[in-house]
C-alpha cells in the first residue's frame, strides 16, 4: 500500500501512498498513526504504484517521486490550523515506471533518477522557487542599472 516515506518539517513520518487512498502520517512523539489529506483518487488519476520514495526539502516540505503517477506528491506544513496540506504538482507525466529514487542536491533541488524515463526529474520546493526568483530579479536589477 505504501512505498517509501520521509520525515517532514513537523518531525512526523509521512508514508507515500503507492496503492493506498491516503497519505499516512506517523507522529513519533505520540505514536498516533492517521490518514491525512484528500482521497488520493480525487487528485491523482493513476490507481497503483503512484509514488515510490521521496524527499524532504530544505523548507521541511515532503515530495513523492512519481513511479506510475502522473504528478508529484507534495505535503506542505504552512496551514493555519496546523494540518499538513496534501496536493499534487507538475505533470501530467506520461508512461509507466518513470522515476525511482533520487538525491537532494546541495542547492536544495531534488533530482529523481530515471527508470524508464528518458530524462531526470528536478523538483524544486516553493521556498527554492522563491529564492531562485529573487536571485533572478536581483540579477536583472543589477544588469539594468
Amino acid at each position: 500500500r505504501f512505498l517509501g516515506g520521509a520525515v517532514g518539517g513537523d518531525k512526523c513520518v509521512y508514508l507515500f501512498p503507492s496503492d493506498a487512498d491516503y497519505v499516512c502520517q506517523i507522529n513519533t512523539s505520540t505514536d498516533e498513526v492517521r490518514n491525512i489529506g484528500p482521497d488520493i483518487s480525487t487528485i491523482e488519476p493513476i490507481c497503483n504504484n503512484r509514488w515510490q520514495n521521496g524527499f524532504t526539502a530544505p523548507d521541511g516540505s515532503v515530495y513523492g517521486i512519481p513511479l506510475k503517477g502522473s504528478t508529484v506528491l507534495r505535503i506542505l506544513f504552512k496551514d493555519d490550523d496546523g494540518e499538513p496540506h496534501v496536493s499534487t504538482i507538475g505533470g501530467p507525466y506520461t508512461g509507466l515506471n518513470k522515476w525511482e529514487g533520487g538525491v537532494n542536491a546541495a542547492n536544495g533541488d531534488m533530482y529523481c533518477m530515471p527508470l524508464n524515463s528518458n530524462y531526470s526529474l528536478r523538483i524544486r520546493s516553493k521556498q527554492q522557487q522563491q529564492q531562485q526568483q529573487q536571485k533572478v530579479h536581483q540579477s536583472l536589477y543589477i544588469q539594468n542599472n
